[in-house]
């Protein structure tokens, strides 16, 4: 699944330009985790600002989201940053409360 087109997009990116099924993009998820954060070489897009432009369903785009997060949510007393591709920001700054119920979950799950 991480083989590029003749364009330079990967799987996951032309799934969610194409409008796939939330099962054809988690199996590309789960086959290759790491297209969750790889930015689309062409279009400088990281996968969640392609799934939200599209408006592909909350369920993906909290999937991404929590691949994505710039805390370790597991840990539930301090707060420890963790390397991250700024997915959090998009769906914060870009996304004009479309996902709100996405952050509203990430957010409960923290505490």
């Amino acid at each position: 699944a991480a083989v590029l087109n003749g364009e330079g997009h990967s799987p996951l990116h032309l799934a969610f330009k194409h409008h796939a099924d939330d099962r054809t993009i988690m199996g590309l998820l789960n086959h290759a985790p790491e297209l969750a954060t790889q930015v689309d070489r062409p279009t400088g897009l990281l996968p969640i600002q392609v799934a939200t432009e599209n408006e592909h369903s909350h369920f993906i785009v909290h999937n991404l989201l929590k691949r994505d997060m710039p805390i370790d949510t597991s840990e539930k007393v301090r707060a420890q940053l963790v390397p991250h591709h700024y997915s959090w920001n998009h769906i914060i700054a870009n996304t004009e409360d479309m996902y709100h119920q996405v952050v509203t979950k990430v957010l409960q799950s923290c505490t």
